[in-house]
């Protein structure tokens, strides 16, 4: 058997006193007083900067995200322009998302904490969109009204994701969280996880360890093992 050390500030990791990443190697992410991600930058193209910034609620759970022009967690002061906004259900899931007009997009269905149906606006129509998923709740096919389907293809730990086929992508849960096209991050509800890497963004929170969070979030992943510091 044989190791290889790696130099994480080398490969453009680096992290804050409380272990929060900070940046890993593609975006920066910036954390409020209580430790939960409030913004996250990126270049997409050389010489620009896309920052986007999140919104939570009393519970924790997150309720908007939108552009921001400066690096700062507080809405008053960053210029915080809603793009989506939520209406988590009782597990901290989507049920809906709004624009930042505060027009309808789409609806989700679950049951058992796995995604069955998306209705959804998408394609100018309000068409109900079936999820196929696996036995972890990844979706892995979308079949649509008109019988046109798409399926989902991913590695093991979610990365590399591919869409193919005919039929609208009407929800970003393609797997127990959700997708973030701007940092390709999922949101499970407590903490953000980076397929990439394959580690969370964030070490569990005192509030997890008192179980105020971790039943939420380890009900959103799946049916893996668990304990407090987890996945490091």
């Amino acid at each position: 058997m044989t190791w290889t050390s790696v130099n994480a500030a080398a490969n453009g990791f680096s992290y804050d006193a409380a272990g929060n990443v900070l940046s890993d190697g593609v975006n920066q992410y910036l954390y409020d007083a209580e430790g939960r991600l409030c913004a996250v930058a990126n270049t997409p193209v050389a010489g620009t900067t896309s920052m986007t910034g999140y919104l939570y609620g009393a519970d924790g759970a997150r309720v908007a995200k939108g552009a921001i022009g400066s690096w700062s967690c507080n809405p008053a002061a960053n210029g915080f322009t809603a793009a989506s906004t939520y209406v988590p259900g009782q597990g901290g899931e989507q049920l809906s998302e709004l624009s930042g007009s505060g027009a309808w997009a789409h609806t989700n269905l679950f049951a058992g904490g796995k995604l069955l149906a998306t209705y959804s606006a998408a394609n100018g129509a309000n068409d109900i969109y079936f999820a196929l998923t696996n036995w972890l709740g990844s979706k892995r096919a979308e079949i649509a009204p008109d019988k046109k389907y798409s399926t989902f293809f991913s590695l093991p730990y979610g990365n590399g994701l591919i869409v193919a086929g005919d039929a609208a992508d009407a929800t970003e849960h393609h797997f127990t969280g959700e997708r973030d096209t701007e940092s390709g991050n999922d949101y499970f509800g407590a903490r953000y996880y980076a397929s990439s890497f394959g580690r969370f963004m964030s070490p569990a929170s005192l509030r997890e360890v008192r179980g105020e969070w971790l039943g939420r979030e380890a009900s959103r992943f799946g049916n893996e093992g668990w304990s407090c510091d987890c996945p490091v």
